[in-house]
């Protein structure tokens, strides 16, 4: 993902799956006890936080991430300790694995499911107009469907709702039209690593070219890289975006803009993975829709 800060008060946050630190943060490699003093607004969640198949946790001015792996039955027992989260909303996000993120240093991490929190500073942005689409004020839970995870063993206990990426991407698409930049600006390098095989996502984020303020064209030039070969419907828009409109960031956003088109242009596309992508997300769908029709079918 490819953000840039706009002033400190947008530096606090980092959004990416690859736990960017863009400023004050700490990371911790496997499965140490954190101290349940910093999980109090969110009741019993700190059961969760230290299970034992924890094998990575990055925290950023209090955007924090937790990542675990393991064998099906350690996520059964996840998710069943994540239902007992004293909050109004628990919601786990079933998606397409696998899961695989950065330290710091760029070291590779691989997971099954991560827990994302967002507490601290970073709330701020809770507070900020469609805010809470990009950042949810509840715990969340991603499970990442992989090989060795089959969605017919996975256990899915009353009090969590399952949600799959359409949802995730709706809600993120509409956070685009925020009133604050901060939201339109961030929200573009969240979309686009939601799912960089999406056409729809890198058309959504193109219109964002035209947004009033450059750094959330800015933004919005570096967040269509991601897309790779999948977002060359959209090099028009790239290729028409307008000169700065206050100068400040006219070398950077002529840059970047160039520096993507390029990008997208020499990408190749890989159509065993994307097809194998698209596939991996009919079965989550499927596996979705017949979750739901199952609990409508059980409730008086």
């Amino acid at each position: 993902m490819r953000m840039v800060s706009k002033s400190a008060a947008v530096l606090i946050v980092s959004l990416a799956w690859t736990a960017e630190a863009w400023a004050r943060g700490e990371e911790h490699f496997g499965n140490a006890p954190l101290p349940a003093g910093n999980y109090n607004d969110w009741p019993r969640v700190v059961e969760l936080v230290n299970d034992q198949s924890r094998v990575y946790h990055s925290w950023v001015n209090g955007n924090e991430h937790c990542y675990y792996q393991g064998g099906i039955a350690a996520l059964n027992a996840a998710l069943e300790n994540f239902a007992k989260v004293g909050t109004e909303v628990r919601e786990v996000v079933v998606r397409p694995g696998p899961g695989r993120t950065k330290s710091f240093q760029g070291k590779p991490v691989e997971f099954g499911w991560m827990l994302h929190l967002v507490g601290g500073i970073a709330r701020h942005q809770t507070k900020l107009d469609r805010g809470t689409l990009v950042w949810s004020k509840y715990p969340m839970l991603h499970v990442f469907v992989g090989d060795d995870m089959r969605l017919d063993q996975l256990k899915v206990p009353d009090g969590v709702k399952l949600i799959g990426l359409g949802e995730l991407k709706r809600r993120n698409v509409e956070a685009l039209g925020s009133r604050d930049l901060t939201v339109r600006g961030w929200g573009t390098g969240n979309l686009a690593d939601l799912d960089r095989s999406d056409e729809q996502s890198a058309s959504a984020i193109a219109k964002l070219l035209d947004d009033p303020d450059d750094w959330v064209r800015l933004n919005a030039a570096g967040a269509l890289a991601d897309f790779g070969s999948q977002a060359k419907a959209v090099l028009p828009a790239l290729e028409r975006t307008g000169e700065p409109r206050d100068g400040r960031l006219k070398d950077q956003l002529k840059k970047r803009v160039a520096k993507t088109v390029e990008e997208i242009r020499n990408a190749k596309a890989d159509v065993a993975a994307e097809r194998a992508h698209r596939e991996a997300l009919r079965r989550v769908e499927e596996f979705l829709t017949a979750q739901t029709r199952r609990r409508r079918e059980v409730t008086p």
